[in-house]
């Protein structure tokens, strides 16, 4: 009895780790945005190592939008500002674009975490009038 017990929660929690059970993902823990001149880098730190994806809204299937974990504790996705979805307001002089954070690779799910960057810029738009 109690060996079918052990075997019966074996493949229990086994069968929930290989679909996607949220009982072992690791929690994103912190966010570091870096604005640069021609792109944004998003490094984010999780509590364990992650195996997920880290991509741009719309743009999951694009390799230039998208970083995939490798089982560490931090990864870091550069979205180039001419690419990916990112949104350019002139008005507030910034760049925007949404970020999700997705558990699995190739499984997008309801619950994953999405968080809008920003990036402001400036414009130095005096001129020099000496002649």
């Amino acid at each position: 009895m109690k060996l079918c017990i052990a075997i019966f929660v074996t493949v229990f929690v086994a069968t929930g780790i290989r679909y996607g059970s949220t009982a072992f993902t690791p929690a994103l823990m912190e966010k570091v945005i870096t604005c640069r001149g021609d792109a944004t880098d998003v490094t984010l730190m999780f509590d364990s190592g992650f195996n997920g994806e880290v991509f741009t809204t719309g743009f999951h299937t694009d390799s230039r939008c998208r970083a995939r974990g490798t089982g560490t504790e931090s990864l870091t996705l550069q979205i180039d500002y001419n690419e990916c979805g990112v949104f350019q307001n002139t008005a507030d002089q910034t760049y925007m674009v949404f970020v999700n954070v997705a558990q699995r690779q190739n499984l997008i799910k309801a619950d994953d975490q999405a968080f809008l960057v920003t990036c402001h810029y400036d414009i130095d738009m005096s001129v020099d009038n000496q002649r």
